[in-house]
């Protein structure tokens, strides 16, 4: 996830600090969608619109991965 463009090898050191909030949300995709919310508006202070399909289905995508990502390392892992 680079929503701010800067690169995979940028993007590694840039979001660092998120990846506890984003790991300790991926229990609930409620919750996941509200901390990437936060994320994009509060921290990135980026212009993320609620009500734009695009930003919605954006996120969607990445939060999908993300569980997806959580629920196969969780399968392996038992």
């Amino acid at each position: 996830w680079d929503p701010i463009n800067v690169g995979e090898d940028l993007a590694i050191v840039e979001y660092e600090d998120y990846v506890e909030l984003v790991v300790n949300n991926l229990h609930n995709r409620e919750l996941l969608t509200h901390c990437l919310q936060d994320i994009l508006i509060n921290k990135l202070n980026l212009e993320y619109d609620f009500s734009n399909e695009h930003h919605s289905l954006d996120l969607e995508s990445i939060v999908n991965r993300l569980i997806n990502l959580y629920n196969d390392l969780n399968i392996n892992n038992q």
